[in-house]
């Protein structure tokens, strides 16, 4: 086996032997992998992979969760008041107060990809004209 070859079972009958279930190999199976002292070079490839995304330890890449509550809730109370007037067939409405925003905003990264997901309730005070075309 040290060479990287087979060993040879004998065959024997399924009686009552405890090994009965052992695969047994043929000359003609695959020879056994021989260990392969790395170098400094194989050493030196294997640290410049390509980083992953997310978390150092999660290097499959499988499911990872990071939120971004905080952030978010800011972020939309910011560009909900930055909006301006918002003109309509039937007048104008501005955004004048963002009076509630609730909710989660999650960052997953599933598989090396990122994905962005959110819930959210709004409660916006509205300052607005109708215009009365006859």
């Amino acid at each position: 086996m040290e060479n990287g070859e087979a060993k040879v079972f004998s065959e024997q009958p399924q009686g009552s032997s405890y090994t009965y279930w052992v695969r047994e190999a043929t000359t003609d199976a695959a020879p056994l992998p021989v260990p392969k002292k790395l170098t400094q070079n194989d050493i030196l490839s294997q640290k410049s992979e390509p980083a992953t995304l997310g978390s150092v330890w999660n290097r499959a890449g499988t499911w990872e969760e990071k939120s971004l509550n905080k952030w978010a809730s800011d972020r939309i109370k910011e560009l909900l008041i930055t909006v301006g007037t918002l003109e309509f067939p039937g007048g104008k409405a501005e955004i004048k107060e963002v009076s509630n925003c609730v909710g989660d905003a999650f960052l997953v990264t599933v598989r090396n990809k990122k994905r962005v997901g959110y819930t959210y309730e709004l409660t916006l005070k509205v300052k607005g004209n109708h215009v009365c075309i006859l």
